[in-house]
């Protein structure tokens, strides 16, 4: 794992392991800011050191998401939405690079922004979000547009405008076509609940994996869960391989489906 420099500065993260994933217990806000402090090495110098991911703002904290994920699953994202219209399942997949590229984050010197009529905002933060739960929707976007606006007389509209301008979530509706009735719809996507969708069912398949790993090397449980997703990978690969044919099935299977 190595140094990634992103808007704001650099993060070093270091490699998931069984551990990890099974301390995920849900898509929310608070299970992707446990993750980024979980993995954070804290070196000097670096953009954040663990315990501080609700300081992150949120279009900064995607990109932290994103180098969690490309490390750990690589540049494709793929889905299988199913189609409003005939009801069938569809592949769709892009890559999170042409997202980054085509969703620019601009940061300022000062953290303050400022609108067309002068109006002046901060980006909201995981604090200002954390401020906001519990709260109705509606008033929850007043409440954390309220905590950003700098000046007391800017529009809430220019405002919210300016700032995905400046720094846009990667939080989007992505077109598609359903390739067996042709309608044309949109999927919404939001890359931390997919990242932590994909680390959960990691989790799910951690219980076979280790019994496999337990069964071919004889190891215990905190050894096998203290391997790094990639080992465990790499040693499921080698049973397979000299393990007899119906063994190796099963392990072709576990191995397909821990991507």
């Amino acid at each position: 794992m190595g140094i990634w420099t992103i808007p704001g500065g650099w993060v070093e993260f270091r490699p998931l392991t069984g551990y990890d994933e099974r301390s995920i217990d849900g898509l929310g806000l608070f299970d992707a800011l446990a993750l980024i402090d979980r993995l954070n090495r804290g070196r000097p110098g670096g953009l954040i050191r663990p315990g501080e991911a609700k300081s992150l703002a949120a279009a900064v904290r995607d990109r932290v998401l994103a180098v969690i994920y490309t490390e750990n699953y690589g540049n494709v994202i793929a889905a299988s939405p199913r189609c409003a219209k005939c009801g069938e399942l569809f592949d769709l997949s892009f890559l999170l690079s042409d997202m980054l590229q085509a969703c620019p984050l601009t940061l300022s010197a000062d953290g303050i922004y400022q609108t067309a009529d002068g109006g002046r905002f901060r980006l909201p933060t995981g604090e200002d979000e954390l401020a906001t739960f519990g709260l109705a929707p509606e008033a929850a976007r007043q409440e954390l547009l309220r905590r950003c606006m700098l000046t007391e007389d800017a529009d809430p509209e220019a405002v919210e405008a300016a700032m995905e301008a400046v720094a846009p979530l990667l939080s989007k509706e992505i077109e598609a076509a359903c390739p067996e009735c042709g309608s044309r719809q949109t999927a919404d996507f939001d890359l931390g609940t997919y990242l932590l969708r994909r680390l959960l069912s990691d989790k799910e398949r951690l219980p076979g994996e280790v019994h496999t790993l337990a069964q071919a090397y004889g190891w215990g449980l905190k050894d096998i869960l203290s391997l790094t997703r990639s080992e465990r990978r790499r040693h499921l690969t080698l049973i397979e391989a000299s393990a007899p044919r119906s063994w190796a099935r099963q392990g072709s299977a576990l191995r397909r489906r821990s991507g």
